[in-house]
């Protein structure tokens, strides 16, 4: 399984929701259920008792390795940035879902990716695109894709110290 998730709010309730979260994500999963239908009752269940309103951006992938597929849902969540083998890093365009925790009922619709080896998926929480220098400007979209590319030949752990320093520099 990847997961990567971010919770609305800061303090103390956006981390009891956001563990509550994970634990719901978690339980589904492990359950063996796909991703469409682990979005789906994580929703039911983090809608109820939400008296604060709180929701959780998530993006939740799982890969088979005989066939490469990797079957995947966007709960609202930044969109991944794929590169295939020898190619640039682009951002994946795919079908964004609503949040978790925004509204009962809603369904979520699971995609499918072929992944080969040496293609890599980069996740991130808008922590990194929202991050702002000292004139309020946003690192964004655009720095992300183009720090990506000018280190897409270094190992992954070298192209996430990248990024950190890149964004520590903005």
């Amino acid at each position: 399984m990847i997961l990567v998730a971010d919770v609305s709010g800061k303090g103390i309730p956006a981390a009891m929701f956001m563990m509550r979260a994970k634990t719901e994500l978690k339980t589904l999963t492990e359950a063996g259920l796909p991703v469409s239908e682990v979005f789906m009752k994580a929703n039911e269940a983090l809608c109820d008792e939400n008296d604060a309103g709180m929701f959780v951006t998530a993006w939740q992938g799982v890969v088979n390795f005989d066939s490469g597929i990797l079957k995947f849902a966007n709960a609202g969540h930044n969109p991944p940035l794929l590169m295939h083998k020898g190619g640039d890093f682009e951002y994946l365009k795919s079908k964004v879902n609503l949040v978790l925790a925004g509204m009962d009922g809603v369904p979520y619709k699971e995609q499918e990716l072929q992944m080969n080896p040496g293609d890599i998926l980069f996740l991130y929480t808008d922590g990194v695109t929202e991050g702002t220098d000292a004139n309020n400007e946003l690192y964004g979209e655009d720095r992300l894709l183009n720090i990506l590319n000018r280190c897409k030949d270094k190992s992954v752990r070298d192209i996430c110290d990248a990024v950190k320093l890149d964004l520590d520099a903005f």
